[in-house]
């Protein structure tokens, strides 16, 4: 929810509120206004939501016809829930992760009544920008920057990014960037 409220703060003062809309939902239990969106974007949003299927169910109805679909978010690409690597990763997470293979989704995605043009591997990228964000953090607060009360908040986030960079290094964990539209409809 902070999230939101920061989202819509900088869109008011940009100018833009006509334009964009923000919800913070829990996905689990998604209700959205049928046909109400052109374009929805999730950025690891989707991960923990157990019932997937149900959720892109949803996001469909809430598409008018050629709706825009992106997300951006962690799944597998062959790697075996059994791996100890992903296990490690997913002990850490503070809400416990629903791991698909991007295959899956990308079916899950179909059989909402979406057509998925896009399913590209972004890892590399993602994992190059979170070791930048902390190598530029640790060099900011070696030259003296004081972090003050982030601090603490920081060193636990370091914590949970290091898990997710391990499980992205030995393979386990990938970041898809995937990019789906709603037909247009014939009458």
């Amino acid at each position: 929810e902070e999230l939101a409220n920061a989202s819509r703060e900088m869109t008011k003062m940009a100018g833009l509120t006509r334009y964009i809309k923000y919800h913070h939902c829990d996905f689990e239990d998604f209700k959205p206004k049928l046909k109400s969106a052109n374009v929805a974007y999730a950025s690891e949003a989707l991960f923990c939501v157990r019932n997937k299927q149900d959720c892109f169910n949803k996001l469909h109805g809430m598409m008018k016809p050629e709706g825009q679909f992106m997300m951006s978010d962690y799944m597998l690409d062959g790697a075996s829930l059994d791996d100890p690597a992903l296990k490690e990763w997913m002990a850490v997470e503070p809400i416990e992760p629903t791991m698909v293979d991007v295959q899956q989704i990308r079916q899950m995605l179909t059989n909402a009544g979406f057509e998925v043009s896009i399913a590209e591997d972004t890892t590399e990228e993602y994992k190059a920008n979170v070791l930048k964000a902390f190598a530029d953090y640790a060099a900011a607060t070696s030259r003296g920057a004081d972090s003050g009360h982030l601090h603490a908040w920081v060193l636990k986030e370091g914590e949970l990014w290091t898990a997710r960079v391990k499980a992205m290094e030995a393979g386990v964990l990938k970041v898809f960037r995937i990019y789906a539209r709603v037909p247009r409809e014939i009458i």
